[in-house]
């Protein structure tokens, strides 16, 4: 292929094969050692990478479910009136969706969320409120 893929650049990987097909997701770029704001427009979905080597998880770090809620995310307990994230992890796929309490839980349940955000993955965010912007913290 001769597409090139700049830093910082969000994109879907799809295989295809005479099996089942597989997908894996992908942000190019620098690790880096303080993050960026992003900004996440109102009512749309929006790409972005977690900047940092180290994965981090929703319960971890000064601001659980990733600093998100304490950003301008919008919280609900139900997963179609809150913040909705797509990822992978460990070769599956997930959906979850923003609480009220700023956790992250998994969509269609009361179940909280022991994914991780991690570097070199795109995350695909759906955020409902106003618009917010974002900046990734570490969580240790």
């Amino acid at each position: 292929a001769t597409l090139e893929i700049k830093p910082g650049v969000g994109f879907w990987i799809k295989r295809y094969s005479s099996g089942p097909s597989q997908s894996k997701t992908a942000v190019g770029g620098l690790m880096h050692s303080s993050s960026t704001p992003i900004t996440f427009p109102s009512n749309t979905w929006t790409v972005f990478g977690w900047p940092y080597a180290k994965p981090g998880y929703d319960s971890e770090g000064p601001k659980q479910g990733w600093g998100f809620g304490f950003e301008g995310g919008s919280g609900s307990y139900t997963w179609r009136y809150g913040d909705n994230m797509i990822g992978e992890y460990n070769g599956s796929q997930y959906a979850i969706f923003l609480n009220t309490d700023w956790r992250w839980y998994k969509r269609g349940t009361r179940v909280l969320t022991s994914v991780p955000l991690e570097a070199g993955k795109a995350y695909y965010y759906y955020h409902r409120g106003t618009g917010m912007v974002w900046t990734a913290v570490k969580t240790q």
